[in-house]
C-alpha cells in the first residue's frame, strides 16, 4: 500500500512577521555583527600610541604592584607601599596580568580596557538581539561602538571598562533567571559573583544597576513571590560577602603591616567605600581636610593660568549639578548625541508592552526589558545630573542600556510604523528629529563638523520621505525602500556621534588622566590639551632625575612629593619609591613633619619636592619644617647636572 504524496507549496507572498526588525538571513546578519564588533575594535585601537601611558596614577599603581606580593594584594600606589591606591584592587590586578604577558608598557595597561569595550559591544548586541531581532541588535551594537565617551574610557587605564562589562555580565544571568518559573539558581548565583566583582572593580558605582536587576527578576519570573523573596535574599548575601571580602581583609590587617588606605581619613578600607567612593560623589566631600581646598591655578610659562595637579576642577569636568547637566557641555559631547532616541524607545516599550492576555505579571519581554535596560539608565542619568562630586567619563556607565534602549527603539519604531500608518511615521519622525536637534545643539556649542550635521540632516530626510511611501497602506507588506528608509533614519542619527567617535580616536593630545570625548573648540578643549603634554604645570620628572637619581641611590626614596599626581610619572621613570606625602588628593594623614624628620635621620630619605607648593597649600606643619630644618637645592646646581629646565616648584635637600 503506498502512501500518497504530499505536496508542499511554497508561498511567494509570506507577509514578514511583525515582531521583529526586518533582517534578511541570519548568516548576513552574524557578518555584519562581527563588522561593528571589527569596527569597535578599530575606534579602540586606532593612535593609541597617543593614550601613552595612560592615566599616570593607576599605570604608577599597577608597575608598583608588580613589585611584590604585599604591593599586589593591597593594591599600593607606590614602590615602597605607603599607600594604596583609592580603588579596590581586582581591575588593577587585570591590568598587572596583561603586563606581566605583554611586558611593561603603556599598551599593555589599556589592553584589558580595549578588549573590555570590544566584549561589551558583542554582550550588547547578543542581548538586544536575543529579544527585539538582529536588526536591534546591530542598531544597539552600533550605538555602544560609536558613543563618544565609550570610545574615549576603552582607550584609557582607567577601570570604568572592566566595570561596564562585569555588570553586563550580571544583566545577562539576570536575564536568564527570569526565563522559567524554577529557582535558577546557577543564574542567580553567577549574577551575585559578577556584582561582586564589579564591586572590587569601582566599589559603590556597581550597585547603581543592581535594583533594576532585583527588580527584573521578581517581577519576570513567574514563581511565587516567597520564592523569589528568598533568591533574592541569597543573592544579596553572596554579593555583599564577594563585595566586602578585599575590604574586609584589608581593615583585619594591623595598618603597620600595610600601606595606608589612600583618600581615607581613619586608614580603614570600609571608609574608602562609603566616603570618598560612597556618599562623596553624590554630595561632595563630606569632610573638607580630606580632600582639601581646590588650589589656585599657577601661572604657567607664558602667563595663563594652569590647572591644579587633579586636573580640571570637577565643575568644569563635568558641569554644575541638576536634571539638565546631560544637556550642557561637558557631558552633552559624551553622551547625549543619542539619549533623546534611548528614551523614545524606553517609553515605546513602556506603551506597547503590555502582555497580550491582559496580565501585568510576569513582565512581557518588552517590559522586561524596560526594567532592566530603563531602571539601569534612568537610575544612572539621575544620579550622574545630581553628583556633587563626580568626573565626565563616569558617565559611559550608562551607555551599554543607552545602546541597547536605543536598538529596541528601533525595532520598536518599525513595528508602529508597520501597524499604525501615518500616526507611525509621524513617531518615527519626532524621535529622529528629537536626536537630530540635540546633536545640533552640541554642534553648535562646539562649533565644529557643521557639513556632517547638514549631511545626517539631508539623510533624515530623504528617509523620512521614502517611509512615506505606502504608508497609508500598512497591511501591505514593506516594500525594500521602506526598509532601507528606515535604516536610513538609523544612519542619520548615528552619523554625528560615529563622526565624534572618530575625532576622539584620532586626537594627537587625549586627556589621558580624565578620559573624555574630543573637546572641539571649545576653550577647555585647549586647557585639556595642556593637561595632556605631561606633569600639570610642573616641569618634566626626567629633568629632576638627571639631579636625583645620582643622589639617591644609597636611600630608600627617591624624594618625597605633596601627593600621587606629582610622583607618578617619577614611579614609572624609577620603578622606585617615591613618597606621596598626602596620597592622591593631597591630605590624607600619611606621614607628618616628625615622621620625616625620622625617615631623613635613618637615611631613608633626602629630597623632598613641593610641587606647585601644594604642602604648604594643605600640609603647613611639613612646609615650616621644610623651612627651618632642609635647604633649597639651588638652579645653578640642577644645571650643572644636565637638567635644561628648572623643577618650577623649590626642591629641598634635608639632612
Amino acid at each position: 500500500m503506498s502512501t500518497p504524496a504530499i505536496t508542499h507549496r511554497r508561498s511567494h507572498h509570506r507577509r514578514p512577521s511583525r515582531t521583529r526588525l526586518p533582517a534578511r538571513r541570519p548568516a548576513i546578519a552574524l557578518w555584519i555583527s562581527v563588522a561593528v564588533i571589527l569596527l569597535a575594535f578599530a575606534l579602540r585601537i586606532a593612535n593609541i600610541r597617543a593614550a601613552g601611558d595612560g592615566n599616570p596614577y593607576y599605570a604608577a599603581t599597577v608597575q608598583s604592584m608588580l613589585l611584590s606580593p604585599a604591593n599586589l594584594f593591597y593594591a599600593a600606589a607606590e614602590p615602597g607601599g605607603s599607600v594604596s591606591v583609592d580603588k579596590p584592587p581586582l581591575g588593577f590586578w587585570i591590568q598587572a596580568l596583561s603586563v606581566t604577558l605583554l611586558g611593561r608598557s603603556g599598551f599593555a595597561v589599556i589592553w584589558p580596557q580595549i578588549m573590555a569595550g570590544v566584549l561589551s559591544v558583542a554582550i550588547a548586541i547578543r542581548l538586544t538581539r536575543k529579544h527585539f531581532g538582529a536588526g536591534a541588535g546591530l542598531m544597539a551594537g552600533v550605538a555602544l561602538a560609536v558613543l563618544p565617551v565609550s570610545v574615549a574610557v576603552d582607550r584609557n587605564n582607567t577601570i570604568d571598562s572592566l566595570l561596564i562589562l562585569a555588570l553586563l555580565l550580571a544583566a545577562w544571568c539576570f536575564l536568564g533567571a527570569v526565563a522559567r518559573a524554577q529557582t535558577r539558581w546557577p543564574w542567580l548565583v553567577a549574577g551575585a559573583l559578577c556584582i561582586g566583582v564589579a564591586f572590587n572593580i569601582k566599589m559603590l558605582q556597581a550597585l547603581l544597576p543592581v535594583p533594576a536587576f532585583f527588580a527584573l527578576y521578581f517581577l519576570g519570573n513567574p514563581a511565587r513571590w516567597p520564592r523569589k523573596l528568598i533568591a533574592l535574599a541569597a543573592v544579596t548575601v553572596i554579593a555583599g560577602a564577594v563585595s566586602l571580602s578585599w575590604a574586609a581583609l584589608v581593615d583585619a590587617t594591623p595598618p603597620e603591616s600595610r600601606p595606608y588606605v589612600g583618600s581615607s581619613m581613619t586608614n580603614s578600607a570600609m571608609e574608602l567605600i562609603t566616603g570618598h567612593n560612597g556618599l562623596a560623589r553624590l554630595f561632595g566631600p563630606m569632610n573638607a581636610p580630606a580632600h582639601g581646598p581646590t588650589p589656585a591655578m599657577p601661572p604657567g610659562p607664558d602667563g595663563p593660568p594652569v590647572p591644579p595637579p587633579g586636573g580640571l576642577p570637577p565643575e568644569l569636568d563635568a558641569g554644575r549639578p541638576g536634571l539638565l547637566r546631560f544637556f550642557r557641555l561637558p557631558l552633552m559631547k559624551e553622551i547625549t548625541w543619542l539619549l533623546p532616541f534611548a528614551f523614545v524607545g524606553l517609553g515605546l516599550l513602556v506603551w506597547r508592552g503590555r502582555r497580550s492576555d491582559g496580565r501585568w505579571l510576569p513582565l512581557s519581554t518588552r517590559h522586561q526589558a524596560a526594567v532592566l535596560w530603563g531602571g539601569w539608565l534612568v537610575a544612572g542619568w539621575l544620579f550622574f545630573s545630581l553628583a556633587g562630586f563626580i568626573h565626565a567619563y563616569y558617565v559611559a556607565m550608562i551607555a551599554p542600556p543607552l545602546a541597547v534602549l536605543v536598538g529596541a527603539g528601533v525595532a520598536e519604531l518599525w513595528r508602529v510604523y508597520w501597524e499604525q500608518g501615518w500616526p507611525g511615521w509621524l513617531i518615527v519622525e519626532i524621535a529622529a528629529a528629537l536626536t537630530l536637534i540635540a546633536q545640533w545643539s552640541i554642534l553648535v556649542q562646539i562649533s565644529s563638523l557643521p557639513l556632517a550635521w547638514l549631511a545626517a540632516l539631508v539623510v533624515f530626510m530623504v528617509s523620512i520621505g521614502l517611509l512615506a511611501l505606502g504608508v497609508w497602506q500598512p497591511n501591505r507588506a514593506p516594500t525594500k525602500w521602506q526598509r532601507r528608509a528606515l535604516a536610513g533614519v538609523a544612519v542619520s542619527v548615528l552619523l554625528m556621534p560615529a563622526a565624534w567617535a572618530i575625532l576622539t580616536a584620532a586626537d594627537p593630545w587625549p586627556d589621558v588622566r580624565l578620559p573624555s570625548a574630543w573637546a572641539g573648540d571649545t576653550d577647555f578643549g585647549e586647557t585639556r590639551r595642556a593637561l595632556a603634554q605631561g606633569p600639570i604645570g610642573y616641569a618634566n620628572p626626567v629633568l629632576l632625575l638627571l639631579y636625583l637619581e645620582p643622589r639617591t641611590f644609597d636611600v630608600d626614596y627617591v624624594l618625597a612629593v605633596p601627593d600621587a599626581n606629582a610622583g607618578a610619572n617619577f614611579v614609572l621613570g624609577t620603578r622606585r619609591p617615591v613618597l606621596y606625602i598626602g596620597g592622591f588628593p593631597g591630605s590624607d594623614p600619611i606621614v607628618g613633619a616628625e615622621d620625616l624628620k625620622q625617615m631623613v635621620s635613618a637615611g631613608r630619605l633626602r629630597y623632598v619636592w613641593d610641587a606647585g607648593e601644594r604642602l604648604r597649600l594643605l600640609k603647613p606643619d611639613i612646609a615650616a619644617w621644610l623651612d627651618e630644618a632642609c635647604a633649597i637645592v639651588p638652579v645653578e646646581e640642577l644645571k650643572q647636572a644636565g637638567a635644561p629646565d628648572t623643577p618650577g616648584s623649590p626642591l629641598y635637600e634635608c639632612r
